[in-house]
């Protein structure tokens, strides 16, 4: 076994789910297009549910007796707390997730807001995104066909980023892929997803035997599988790094499971999800 300081920097948008989804109910958006999540349960016991119970007494009555105006009550007490957005982050009972990007999304309506799975950061100590060590793992075995490595041979801390980890919410499309030459076919509903933004850099250690190390740097997903096509931008904006770098890239995340052929990708057309891994060895 071989023991590494690994080194994972997104080339794409990169989304690994905490299977926590945000309705329009949930969350708050302020004038610079902040996303907040709110704590209902904090916010009932704070300082402001006295007058935030009157209105929700006078809105209930409402909702009693005519159920088409739930979405209007809603507005209502949102509202309210968006007039006191300043008071309610000093008392911790909303908390910044992320930003919205695209400016065309109504997000004041959005339900199903899938959110990224966080942890406390050894480097910060602060609640921010990070990999999961099982989810890099369950990646590389799968980018290798590798089903059943033992764990001693392949063991995978946690990442996490020295740095604030930046994230947006943006609008991806589901495409399907047809073949390795043509272009992926748009299909179904879009979805909506808390992304880490590009070019971002976590770090974890990894324990390897040599013989799963000499499978990682001998493979070159990209151009052995038949769903080339979906990877050409990623691919021909890197084209110099894949080929002679000696780095390992593979997908990782949201919408890359091994069977089944949807995948997913931006406005630009950019497929999600791909990563590079550096290893130094200590």
């Amino acid at each position: 076994m071989k023991r590494f300081l690994g080194k994972i920097t997104n080339l794409s948008y990169l989304h690994i789910g905490s299977g926590e989804n945000l309705n329009h109910f949930d969350y708050l958006l302020d004038n610079e297009k902040n996303l907040y999540k709110i704590y209902w349960f904090r916010l009932l016991k704070s300082e402001l549910s006295s007058e935030f119970k009157k209105i929700i007494d006078l809105e209930y009555e409402k909702i009693l007796s005519n159920k088409d105006i739930i979405n209007q009550s809603i507005y209502i007490l949102k509202n309210f707390l968006k007039e006191n957005i300043d008071i309610l982050r000093h008392l911790y009972l909303i908390e910044k997730i992320s930003h919205l990007e695209q400016e065309s999304i109504n997000i004041e309506n959005l339900e199903n807001i899938k959110i990224l799975i966080r942890a406390i950061n050894p480097f910060s100590e602060q609640l921010t995104p990070y990999l999961p060590g099982s989810s890099i793992k369950g990646a590389l075995k799968s980018f290798i066909n590798l089903e059943k490595a033992s764990f001693e041979e392949l063991i995978i801390r946690d990442f996490y980023s020295q740095s604030e980890v930046r994230t947006v919410i943006k609008r991806v499309n589901r495409v399907k892929i047809l073949d390795q030459l043509s272009n992926a076919k748009e299909i179904g509903p879009k979805v909506y997803l808390e992304l880490i933004e590009k070019n971002q850099v976590f770090e974890g250690e990894i324990l390897i035997s040599n013989y799963i190390l000499e499978r990682l740097k001998n493979s070159f997903q990209f151009h052995t599988n038949k769903k080339t096509s979906f990877y050409r931008n990623i691919i021909n904006s890197n084209l110099k790094n894949i080929l002679y770098d000696k780095n390992i890239y593979f997908s990782l995340g949201f919408g890359f499971g091994r069977s089944g052929k949807t995948r997913f990708r931006d406005e630009e057309n950019y497929p999600l999800g791909v990563v590079k891994l550096e290893l130094k060895e200590i």
